[in-house]
């Protein structure tokens, strides 16, 4: 007999999917995926976090600390104190204290953490996608989209860590008093870093659906990241609410976060407002002409006989 009395027995079928049953709004299909995928998404987090990790010790000990201060020290508030209790924000620098590495092998995993983590973002898209889709997905699945991803991952990657650099500085640029570059060079350089960010949200969704080469990636993903600026405004919104209450709110929830669920969590949100442009843009059309060609090719044949 499976299972104790008929219970735990996953040799039975579910009870499927009514085809009648109408589809239910957005919020909720969110949070269906949200609950009964939060395995998975725990998971992947983890693999995820765990290549990030040297990235973030970077990002929180030389972009997000000194920007952090710079921006408290600027409000017409408080200035006094104003980065008083900052340290501990810092979380992830306890482990430069507490492995005491030294500096070459801490360049040596940053930049293999560069490295990776283009190809990471690709599997763990391809697995949110997945579930995004209700299609079946499982942590092995991370691993091999990231293979299959690799080398589009990796120019990916390393075209985040040039963006990311390059958008960071420029925010950091803005709040210097003695800055030689005129104004409107900086605003024009955060803007494209801004754009940027809304193109990330179909780039790597785009990457693991359809085979395309690098520059017809981001062509594409401009188009439409135009196509789509509402649901990219959306997404930055929910997302940066979801930031601003992990990393200034209280933070020794950040510990708790970004291991367990917060990259996942993020990116099913991106993939979750994102996907349905993919789908009527990328996806629909390729169908059609698909379907066109074998209509064509019926009728080939049709007259042949």
């Amino acid at each position: 007999m499976a299972g104790i009395f008929g219970f735990f027995d996953y040799t039975k079928p579910g009870k499927g999917v009514d085809p009648d049953e109408p589809e239910k709004r957005a919020l909720f299909r969110y949070l269906d995926i949200l609950w009964h995928k939060l395995g998975k998404l725990v998971a992947i987090n983890f693999i995820y976090f765990v290549i990030c990790l040297p990235i973030i010790i970077a990002f929180h000990s030389f972009v997000f600390e000194p920007l952090l201060i710079r921006l408290l020290e600027n409000v017409p508030f408080g200035e006094a104190g104003a980065g008083e209790g900052l340290t501990y924000s810092l979380f992830f620098t306890f482990f430069l204290f507490l492995f005491r590495l030294p500096p070459i092998i801490l360049i040596v995993l940053l930049a293999v953490s560069v490295f990776l983590i283009g190809p990471a973002t690709c599997g763990m898209t391809y697995v949110l996608r997945n579930f995004v889709r209700h299609e079946h997905a499982w942590v092995s699945d991370f691993w091999q989209r990231a293979r299959m991803n690799f080398k589009q991952g990796v120019f990916l990657g390393v075209l985040d860590a040039v963006m990311f650099t390059m958008g960071f500085f420029n925010i950091s640029v803005m709040f210097e008093p003695d800055v030689s570059i005129p104004s409107f060079m900086i605003g024009a350089a955060v803007a494209v870093f801004i754009f940027y960010l809304a193109m990330r949200n179909t780039l790597f969704l785009m990457a693991v659906t359809v085979e395309v080469s690098n520059m017809n990636l981001l062509r594409n993903s401009f188009i439409l990241t135009l196509d789509g600026l509402w649901r990219h405004l959306l997404t930055a919104v929910i997302n940066g609410v979801f930031l601003i209450l992990i990393f200034l709110a209280w933070e020794p929830a950040e510990l708790i976060f970004l291991p367990l669920i917060g990259f996942s969590l993020l990116g099913l949100t991106s993939v979750f407002i994102s996907y349905p442009i993919i789908h009527k843009r990328l996806i629909i059309p390729a169908m059609e002409r698909e379907r066109g060609e074998d209509d064509e090719s019926e009728e080939s044949e049709d007259e042949g006989r």
